[in-house]
């Protein structure tokens, strides 16, 4: 029966797209109500809507983000040879990481902001200002000012001297790296000088008393301890110098670069080209070709031609090298709806790429219709209603008649319509469904312009009651870390055989892979490190699409909500909340990455924020990356949805990351291995601790190769045990 509905707290609420209302209405069976509310006007503070039809009540929150104060590092270049009593004044840097007005002090000196007055005492900056630093010299050798952002801190250093004082002859021993990763050279303690040296750098970056790596200019006293970091070169036997000049005196660096040869490239993704033009040349971006170690025959089928580093395209065998650019093109002839398909390959690998031309001069052309609610190949909650992705009519010589099967569809933004229409070129059309109400039930919607038609279908998720344990063997207990969806999300633990509650036992928290899509519950490394090395190990379950028919993103605010809970309940778990390691494969590993860091990531909670830092991650293939340039299969990105470029798992690294541990094999086809040679390299150059252990010739699933449990296990075990975190009982 028609029945009646409201809104509480502030919020309004629309039924079927129509304008937008806070008085009491009436909807009906089949009506879609959407509820739109304002955020607070304070950092770190919800808002809640209540949305109420007949005796049903149901709340839209809004998080605001929380205040951050905690800038990015930054570094000022110092000044030689300025005159006594003379006032010095920095470069300008500008201030990022900040999204609220931040503290500032300075001791020693003066600052500016965005150019307007010197500044003696405290104040404070806003997100994106530009700062410079000044300070007077003295008859002695250095003065400084030191500027204090937040909890972050940089001194401006003038010297009166021209810092080319000589120190006592040292040399590095050559190296070998492997390709793309950062390699540390060994330390090198400075002595005999007889006052300041400038210290300059090309071709790498230098560290001085275990500080960040960096390439700027820098001072150099007696007792500093200078390391350096070079990139090894993409290609076998690469060699990469860098030159270090420590005030009046030169050396150098070399590092080679050596590895078990790759000859198969990473993935690479190519564009949609399924409605190009007619009689055209229709090219691929440039990429660039990553993961082969050594030359290897580049070659494509015929009519088709390639570009390598912007030379001329051609159809002749070749050969590619690591960081060449890569184009493709097929030139189109005159047939609408003609299929293309053209295969380029690479050492070891083929990679497909499909071109096919516009449908017909005369009709719509050809549409797919994609889901805007949920990932291809997604599963969602069943009742749940679902939105295509907008369809936009083109090639229409006119009114174009419209008609959808199985929902409703909205042009421009109007009212939702089931009847028949007509559309015209330029619109944009929208679809809209509702699921069935039952599990593991496909539904297909359909859309008609003119004779051009597509059709979606969806499925719903599995039961998640019937396919989700309450326990699992060998656990001692589990514990409700969520309880708002159809079932609760749970944290498995499991103890050593001697385990006492007064116990402060190292832990680990181990995440399972399955692209964030299935899975997620706990497998026999989760035995292993709780019976044999006698840490206690939570197993989390997730919350994957297969059971809670959800986005990738959600799994970065549970990663993180996982550690700050073990944090809060450490004297009940008997754990040491210092001791924590996080540790995961494939998509687990991404999950690791999160709750690592600092930071955090946008579409996480600030009430989940670890209480502090994580005592190690350890990876094992893990997704680092969703970044565009990572080469992660664009049906793995295409689960987070609008938020796949900002919650990237490696844009929160920071110098106070925990020490990591990377396993990654160089046939991963999956995820490159070169994304997290490039976060180890990150890592390192931040002054922070990263191994890298490389698997040669397998692919993504390397853990299960024969022998690797053990091997790897080993290889871990002794990391661990270095850093600190085994033993387990101290």
């Amino acid at each position: 029966v028609p029945t009646q509905i409201s809104i509480t707290g502030g919020g309004s609420y629309s039924i079927n797209g129509l304008p937008r209302t806070t008085a009491v209405g009436t909807v009906v069976n089949g009506d879609i109500v959407d509820v739109q509310m304002q955020s607070s006007t304070s950092f770190g503070t919800v808002a809640v809507t209540t949305l109420t039809v007949g005796g049903y009540s149901a709340g839209y929150s809004i998080e605001t983000l929380a205040a951050d104060t905690h800038p990015d590092a930054f570094a000022f270049v110092p000044v030689f040879g300025a005159a006594p009593s003379t006032r010095q004044s920095s470069n300008e840097i500008t201030i990022a990481g900040i999204n609220t007005s931040t503290p500032i002090s300075v001791i020693g000196g003066t600052y500016q902001i965005d150019g307007g007055p010197w500044i003696f005492g405290d104040g404070s900056i806003q997100p994106g200002s530009r700062i410079r630093v000044a300070t007077v010299t003295t008859a002695a050798e250095m003065s400084e000012a030191s500027v204090t952002i937040g909890d972050v801190s940089a001194r401006f250093q003038a010297l009166t001297v021209i810092g080319d004082a000589t120190p006592q002859a040292f040399s590095f021993t050559s190296a070998n790296g492997f390709p793309l990763l950062g390699q540390i050279s060994e330390p090198m303690t400075i002595s005999g000088l007889s006052g300041a040296a400038r210290i300059e750098i090309t071709g790498g970056q230098f560290s001085l008393d275990g500080g960040p790596f960096t390439s700027s200019t820098g001072i150099a006293h007696n007792g500093n301890v200078l390391r350096l970091l070079l990139t090894a070169g993409p290609m076998l036997n690469d060699v990469r110098m860098a030159t270090v000049t420590v005030g009046g005196f030169v050396t150098t660096w070399t590092l080679t670069t050596s590895a078990p040869e790759d000859r198969l490239t990473d993935y690479l993704r190519f564009p949609d080209s399924r409605a190009a033009p007619v009689n055209s040349d229709v090219v691929t971006p440039p990429m660039p070709i990553n993961g082969i170690n050594v030359p290897v025959p580049i070659s494509i089928n015929a009519p088709y031609t390639y570009s390598l580093n912007g030379g001329a395209f051609t159809g002749a065998p070749g050969t590619a090298r690591a960081g060449d650019i890569l184009q493709l093109k097929v030139t189109t002839g005159p047939e609408y709806g003609r299929a293309y398909s053209l295969d380029i390959t690479i050492g070891n690998g083929t990679i497909n790429w499909p071109v096919k031309t516009v449908s017909s001069p005369t009709r719509p052309n050809r549409f797919t219709l994609s889901s805007a609610s949920a990932s291809a190949g997604a599963l969602v909650l069943p009742g749940s209603v679902q939105f295509t992705d907008p369809v936009v009519v083109t090639n229409s010589a006119g009114p174009t008649a419209v008609l959808v099967t199985g929902g409703q569809y909205s042009v421009n933004g109007g009212p939702y319509s089931s009847a028949a229409g007509t559309v015209a070129e330029g619109d944009r059309i929208v679809v809209r469904f509702v699921m069935p109400q039952t599990f593991a039930t496909s539904f297909a919607v359909n859309l008609r312009l003119a004779n051009v038609s597509s059709s979606l279908t969806v499925t719903t998720t599995v039961d998640p009651v019937a396919n989700t344990p309450a326990t699992v063997a060998g656990s001692a207990a589990n514990y409700v870390l969520r309880s708002d969806a159809v079932i609760p999300l749970r944290a498995f633990v499991f103890n050593p055989t001697d385990w006492q509650p007064s116990d402060r036992r190292a832990v680990y928290i181990d995440w399972s892979g399955g692209g964030w899509a299935r899975g997620g519950l706990p497998g026999t490394r989760s035995r292993y490190w709780a019976t044999d090395q006698g840490m206690v190990v939570i197993s989390p379950d997730q919350r994957v699409n297969d059971r809670f028919g959800t986005y990738a993103y959600v799994h970065a605010d549970d990663a993180r909500l996982v550690v700050r809970w073990a944090q809060e309940n450490a004297a009940q778990l008997g754990i040491d909340p210092t001791r924590i390691v996080v540790t995961g494969t494939s998509s687990g590993g991404g999950n690791a990455v999160w709750a690592s860091l600092l930071e955090p990531p946008v579409t996480t909670s600030y009430r989940n924020n670890p209480l502090f830092r994580v005592g190690a991650v350890v990876l094992r293939s893990g997704v680092s990356s969703t970044a565009p340039d990572a080469q992660l299969a664009q049906s793995q990105l295409d689960r987070f949805g609008k938020f796949v470029d900002d919650i990237s798992p490696e844009r929160g690294i920071d110098g106070q990351l925990s020490p990591y541990l990377i396993f990654h094999a160089d046939g991963d086809v999956v995820f490159a291995e070169t994304a997290n040679l490039r976060l180890c390299t990150t890592i390192r150059s931040l002054g922070r601790v990263c191994d890298f252990i490389n698997e040669p010739g397998l692919g993504h699933d390397w853990p299960s190769a024969p022998g690797k449990t053990d091997e790897s296990r080993a290889q871990e075990l002794e990391f661990l045990q270095r850093i600190g975190i085994l033993p387990s009982v101290r």
